[in-house]
């Protein structure tokens, strides 16, 4: 038999439970208490639900996704939202502006919200091969509108780049003058890419911004850059033509960049060559034809050795020397060679000792490749009578790169010596060969002065009021100082540029002190060696009486200076 009472089975007979353990002190909960010790099982399981999680409960321990709850099976389909807002965050986004469907023929206003405070804007127009008309243009700027009243708009254009101002995808930048709408001016008929902080909007007929009066009006634009209905109140700020800037736009360091930023078209399996023994650089124009050529700058090179050559013989004999050939390696903008040449009779304290000239040689553009050089030259006569009547430079074109140049005198025992400086491209080669007849060819326009260095043309202590005789022509000076006094011994002093050939009235006024005052005048003419007087006159001026004039020739040359 047996029956159950509680939890105690009992099997059998009558069982004596009174021995059995006292369940009163035992504990009805699990707490940190319960050390392994006195409740090992109690420990263990409080530590196991220490780890446990509690049940989720939505909205109360984990979120839901708008509104909805996460917990149960399923999926929750999430739509949109990635994309943030650039005219709300700030944040440069990539962007594609397809004006495919816009004709070409025409640029269309590309705007964007006007309140925003700045704007950072990265355009380029689609690539394309050699073939189409318009290969990609690059603009990145900045328009900042801070509103101050000095500066309230700045526009920082930081690149510019297209082949040929034929081929002007991005044209300009206009700003509103009245609410201050801003647009970007872009050709029709092809896509760009963008990267900017806004959201940009083309417009295929013409963008109105503000209302009444005061409207910003900006029309579409024909390829010739003009609008086609009547713009208002709006402001051209930026164009590409030319790399202009008007009014608010900030130059910056977009010069620099504007050359840099050119493109070139380069035909498929087009190989770039070296020119030069030295030179590294890439010659565009031999490759492409005549354009641009861009290679590294122009480093000066110095020729360290200075040539002699042989002088004239006895006697004041014109002769001509071939002092050097000047070659360049190719008719390019910019290249150049300076050469000083000295020159003397070789005695110390000799009148023609210790003179120079100074020649530059400059290649220059005249828009084909057929342009010659450019020549200047200035005489340093260094106190000597070295004048341009006696000494003279020639150079003679054999092609558009390759020049002789001449020394000319008809000082006795000239020997002229010289040094060169140039550019890596250009070739000097000596030649030092004397010829009594001129050198035959095509002589450069080579244009020559004297600087200004003091000569005494004439000096005599008395004066005279007779015709003269200068020591030097006036012809061969950029000016002469005549110095005179009156009769009264009153001195004064009159400059004349470029004299040769010129009338000058020297005048001299003297006032006794009572009430009588003297103009004295005489006129002169500057003709090569000779200072030649006309007329004469005095004029006597009283107080309360008719003036006087008399033909006196009271002027008196004292020095005439040469500069």
């Amino acid at each position: 038999m047996s029956i159950r009472k509680g939890d105690i089975l009992l099997t059998g007979g009558p069982q004596d439970i009174s021995s059995k353990e006292d369940i009163a002190n035992k504990v009805t909960s699990v707490s940190e208490s319960s050390t392994d010790l006195e409740y090992p099982s109690a420990g263990a399981l409080y530590r196991a639900l220490l780890e446990k999680q509690n049940n989720l409960i939505s909205g109360t321990n984990i979120k839901t996704i708008n509104g909805e709850s996460l917990l149960g099976s399923g999926n929750i389909e999430i739509n949109g939202g990635g994309n943030l807002d650039p005219n709300t965050y700030n944040i440069q986004t990539k962007q594609t502006l397809d004006l495919t469907s816009f004709s070409s023929d025409y640029f269309y206003p590309i705007s964007w919200d006007p309140t925003l405070a700045f704007v950072s804007l990265d355009i380029r127009s689609q690539r394309f091969g050699t073939t189409n008309p318009y290969n990609q243009n690059r603009l990145s700027a900045s328009i900042s509108s801070m509103g101050y009243s000095d500066t309230p708009k700045t526009i920082n254009v930081y690149e510019s780049a297209q082949y040929d101002e034929n081929e002007i995808t991005i044209y300009g930048i206009y700003t509103g003058n009245t609410y201050g709408a801003n647009c970007v001016y872009l050709r029709g008929g092809l896509t760009y890419e963008v990267n900017c902080n806004v959201t940009l909007t083309p417009h295929q007929y013409a963008y109105t911004y503000g209302s009444g009066d005061s409207a910003e009006v900006f029309p579409i634009m024909s390829s010739s850059y003009t609008f086609d209905t009547t713009a208002s109140n709006i402001s051209k700020v930026w164009d590409a033509v030319g790399w202009k800037g008007y009014g608010y736009t900030s130059r910056g360091f977009q010069s620099d960049m504007a050359i840099v930023g050119r493109t070139l078209k380069v035909n498929a399996d087009t190989d770039l060559t070296i020119s030069g023994p030295s030179s590294g650089k890439v010659n565009f124009e031999t490759i492409f034809g005549s354009g641009y050529v861009f290679d590294k700058p122009l480093r000066p090179k110095t020729l360290q050795n200075s040539w002699f050559c042989t002088g004239g013989g006895g006697g004041n004999t014109d002769h001509y020397v071939k002092l050097c050939n000047v070659k360049f390696d190719l008719h390019r903008q910019g290249e150049f060679v300076s050469i000083r040449i000295y020159i003397g009779e070789g005695n110390n304290g000799n009148a023609h000792q210790n003179a120079f000239i100074d020649l530059v040689m400059q290649v220059g553009w005249t828009g084909e490749n057929g342009g010659r050089v450019g020549c200047k030259w200035e005489l340093h006569p260094g106190g000597t009578t070295f004048s341009m009547d006696n000494c003279n430079i020639i150079v003679i074109s054999n092609s558009n790169i390759d020049y002789d140049v001449y020394f000319y005198t008809n000082v006795n025992y000239c020997v002229p010596n010289y040094s060169v400086d140039c550019s890596d491209l250009v070739t000097v080669t000596h030649a030092g060969i004397v010829s009594l007849t001129a050198p035959t060819g095509t002589a450069c326009n080579c244009s020559g002065s004297i600087v200004q260095a003091s000569t005494v043309l004439y000096n005599n202590d008395s004066g005279t009021n007779a015709n003269l005789t200068l020591t030097a022509s006036a012809a061969s000076h950029k000016s002469i100082e005549i110095f005179f006094r009156d009769n009264d011994n009153n001195y004064n002093s009159v400059k004349v540029f470029n004299p040769n050939g010129k009338n000058v009235a020297l005048i001299s006024q003297y006032n006794n002190g009572n009430n009588t005052a003297w103009f004295k005048i005489a006129t002169v003419t500057i003709s090569g060696n000779s200072i030649t007087f006309g007329n004469s006159e005095e004029v006597r001026l009283t107080h309360n009486a008719y003036p006087s004039i008399s033909s006196s020739s009271n002027i008196y040359i004292t020095k005439v200076v040469g500069y």
